[in-house]
């Protein structure tokens, strides 16, 4: 399969230049070639007489040559970004959420560790204190709520009660 060409070899070329002079690296390797010169486009000589059409493969490769140059130059720690593996993006995202999940959980057992020392109910001292026990346990927000209401239920709380005792 082949694309139109009209200014986008020229328009690519001029990218590598400009990445050339940005990174002071020579990216010209990844240059189109002219099948009929077996020349390069260069400033002031554009490449128009490469033709009307221009390789999808041929296009996609140098790009992708490109952007591995790039990550090795770069990057060379990091994820390779073409080997479908999740990128340092989602992995922060995990991150941050794990980071969030382990704040809520702190905080829960903060406010337990508190109510403990006010409360004198000893159906709801039982109800903390199991809660409080099976944090360690917890991986996801979904499951503190489940083990929060879970537990009242087992001890025969209402929502209202078990919603004093959070607040």
């Amino acid at each position: 399969m082949s694309i139109d060409a009209g200014g986008l070899v020229d328009l690519y070329h001029q990218s590598i230049e400009e990445l050339n002079q940005l990174t002071e690296h020579n990216f010209d390797k990844f240059k189109m070639i002219n099948s009929s010169t077996g020349g390069v486009s260069s400033p002031g000589k554009p490449f128009r007489s490469f033709g009307s059409k221009v390789r999808v493969e041929e296009y996609n490769g140098k790009l992708s040559g490109i952007i591995g140059e790039m990550y090795g130059l770069y990057f060379y720690d990091e994820t390779n970004p073409l080997d479908g593996s999740p990128s340092t993006i989602i992995n922060q995202s995990q991150q941050q959420t794990q980071s969030v999940q382990v704040q809520i959980l702190l905080e829960i057992q903060s406010l337990i560790d508190k109510k403990l020392n006010e409360i004198t109910d000893e159906t709801e001292i039982g109800f903390l204190e199991k809660v409080k026990s099976s944090l360690v346990s917890i991986k996801s927000v979904s499951e503190l709520i489940n083990l929060i209401l879970a537990t009242g239920v087992y001890m025969g709380m209402t929502i209202d009660q078990i919603s004093k005792l959070f607040k």
